[in-house]
């Protein structure tokens, strides 16, 4: 009777932990992401923390790694630190590895937003003084995850090298 209690808590060990690797096989996942999705398939708690806490000692889940990955990946799409840190927050990350993801990217934020600037909006629009399209510009560079004062200065150096091209 105890084996079949045993041969029935391996096979759904064994349901819940090739969920977790076919998960992790499409893409990366936070520690809390793979718990939420592994719940929502009706898994036993207790099971998810045993496949979750084997995932993480075999190297196969890292909250640190996810985290520098999903910001490079979000880097490239055009997104902010602030976009990036609030994405990481949500998927559970802790905020030391948030930091130090963003960190290891290495990046200057301010040419960022000058690229993201300029491959959203013409020149014109760029060196335009009306408050209308300022506004959309800035409303823009917010929602993408940019500071107010990075987006105010890229649009400031992006303006004098239009208009230095100009001239």
């Amino acid at each position: 009777m105890e084996n079949d209690q045993n041969d029935s808590d391996d096979e759904s060990y064994r349901q819940v932990y090739s969920a977790g690797i076919r998960l992790l096989a499409v893409r990366g996942h936070s520690v809390l992401e793979l718990q939420q999705k592994l719940s929502r398939k009706q898994h036993a708690l207790p099971l998810i923390d045993r496949v979750i806490s084997d995932l993480l000692n075999a190297g196969y889940l890292d909250d640190q790694n996810f985290a520098y990955d999903y910001s490079r990946q979000r880097i490239a799409k055009g997104y902010g630190p602030l976009a990036i840190r609030q994405g990481l927050f949500h998927r559970g990350v802790e905020a030391r590895h948030i930091e130090q993801a963003l960190n290891d990217q290495n990046i200057n934020w301010l040419e960022h937003a000058q690229t993201v600037i300029s491959n959203r909006f013409e020149p014109d629009a760029i060196i335009s003084a009306e408050p209308k399209i300022e506004a959309r510009i800035a409303r823009f560079m917010q929602h993408r995850g940019f500071t107010g004062s990075d987006s105010l200065r890229a649009l400031q150096v992006l303006r004098k090298r239009i208009s230095s091209l100009a001239d």
